[in-house]
């Protein structure tokens, strides 16, 4: 069956992950993407650079990528990359911007050589202003600069301590969506164009309803037992010790419901929490007595009661139980992933589906040390005797079997 885009040919001029994961959805759906790694090969397989080591971060990213090894420093390695980006459609990097400069891959030069290339890059903190080249990884321009590493706690708490990776993902796929858009422009244009985005940038935006309530006189941190704008979009600890999260935003139309699911109809009509204005204001009143009210049962039947009342609700489950969950598992969002040795890891599948399609199995992250390198060459035109002298002059790295 054709992907969306077959034919389409993605140069992947990254390191570690933001654009990595770029270029990994557009392998999903079908593009040959060609990951370039230098002679000392990508930082993102965390110094473990011989050729059996399987990292599940770098595989993830990697999945269903063609992996050639290339100095672009040298100026035969540079011959290679204009040929390269003769043949394909679209250069995705999260190289820093004085680097592409000097190596003569920023926007401005590569447009003039090659026009019809759609030219994208993630940065951390935006390409205009005083830090445009400041080093951003995710931990440090999406969590820690957005506010969320200080806010997304509970009031009086630590910091958090963030998972890494989340902000390269999240704005990984958003660099994505804006490379369809500049490949669907091009069909009318002929022309490529510059796409960016930042981890600065996507981590603004996902916190759009905090800053903006912020600017409304908000205070953040804020308290479990003062939720405030959404009183009742909150956590419980049950008579299990396990915890049921709720969220009922239209306040007036579901309280009466929670009540009768609680059996508490006289609560129904107290003003102190029956419409938004005076809950919000009873908020830590309201969570005290919804605390009383859930540790009287299981999580396990307050679950079964919030699905018979069609409320909004989730268990809270830790990220390693995830993979276990049948919801998760009857729409493959995770799955078993078998590496080349015969590993196996639990990994996330590109979230989106196209038709009825179940997500194709996954072709392992290229090997250290060139392992298509040959073959893209030859697609270039390179005959034997010029990949041999490539490789001579170590401009490539060609993995060959024993």
């Amino acid at each position: 069956m054709k992907k969306q885009l077959e034919g389409i040919r993605v140069v992947d001029c990254s390191i570690y992950a933001s654009t990595t994961l770029t270029t990994r959805i557009l392998a999903d759906w079908g593009a040959e993407v060609i990951h370039i790694e230098s002679p000392g090969g990508d930082p993102g397989r965390r110094g473990h650079l011989n050729v059996d080591y399987e990292a599940y971060d770098f595989e993830f990213y990697n999945m269903n990528k063609k992996g050639i090894v290339l100095d672009m420093k040298a100026p035969q390695g540079m011959e290679v990359l204009d040929k390269l980006l003769d043949s394909a459609d679209v250069f995705v990097t999260n190289f820093r911007s004085r680097a592409l400069s000097k190596l003569g891959i920023d926007y401005d030069a590569m447009h003039k050589r090659h026009p019809h290339i759609v030219w994208a890059q993630i940065t951390g903190f935006g390409d205009e202003g005083p830090e445009a080249d400041a080093p951003g990884f995710d931990v440090v321009a999406y969590w820690a600069r957005t506010g969320q590493t200080v806010d997304f706690v509970e009031r009086g708490e630590s910091i958090l301590n963030a998972p890494i990776g989340y902000g390269d993902s999240l704005t990984g796929a958003v660099l994505a969506g804006g490379i369809m858009a500049a490949l669907f422009n091009r069909t009318r244009t002929g022309e490529g164009e510059k796409v960016t985005t930042s981890l600065y940038g996507t981590g603004s935006y996902a916190m759009y309803y905090t800053i903006a309530s912020a600017y409304d006189g908000m205070t953040y941190p804020i308290t479990r037992k003062e939720p405030a704008a959404i009183p009742l979009k909150n956590g419980f600890r049950c008579a299990d010790g396990e915890w049921v999260y709720v969220s009922i935003l239209d306040h007036e139309r579901d309280w009466p419901k929670l009540c009768k699911m609680l059996g508490r109809e006289d609560l129904a009509g107290d003003e102190r929490f029956c419409t938004l204005a005076p809950a919000q204001r009873n908020c830590r009143a309201l969570t005290d007595l919804l605390d009383e009210e859930f540790i009287r049962r299981t999580s396990k039947e307050w679950m079964e009661l919030l699905a018979e009342y069609d409320l909004p609700y989730s268990p809270l489950p830790h990220a390693g139980e995830i993979y276990q969950d049948p919801q998760c598992l009857a729409n493959r969002f995770v799955e078993a992933y078998v590496t080349r040795s015969g590993k196996t890891f639990m990994l996330p599948k590109t979230p989106v589906r196209f038709g009825d399609n179940v997500p194709a199995e996954s072709r392992p992250a290229p090997r250290f040390g060139g392992e298509d390198t040959e073959d893209v060459l030859r697609s270039l035109g390179y005959t034997d005797d010029g990949i041999a002298a490539l490789e001579a002059q170590k401009v490539v790295s060609v993995l060959r079997e024993d």
